[in-house]
């Protein structure tokens, strides 16, 4: 089943071009207008935004969160105050690359 987002309502509005996509189980604007200059000159003069909603979250708790994570991240999440977050990487066995995205602490 699709779901939407709860920012659908306003991403909604917006999508001009009226295409979607399918992302994780949820709707997605595929292309806001016609041309994508409008969206490139934001995030390259001030500000991009999108819906995050469908990206996959983790909650990783416990006495052994840190150091369980210790071994999976490229960024030390000890660094990181409790209630902010950091860009990091995770990692495989050999330390290559799997994925990239935000950590809250």
């Amino acid at each position: 089943m699709i779901r939407t987002t709860p920012f659908h309502p306003r991403t909604s509005a917006l999508n001009e071009t009226g295409l979607w996509q399918h992302w994780s189980g949820h709707l997605a604007v595929t292309r806001y207008q016609a041309s994508d200059k409008f969206e490139y000159f934001a995030v390259r003069n001030s500000a991009g935004v999108f819906d995050t909603s469908p990206l996959y979250k983790y909650r990783i708790s416990g006495p052994d969160a840190a150091r369980f994570l210790e071994g999976m991240l490229a960024r030390d999440i000890r660094t990181c105050p409790p209630g902010h977050a950091q860009y990091t990487t995770w990692l495989d066995d050999r330390g290559f690359v799997l994925e990239d995205g935000v950590i809250q602490h």
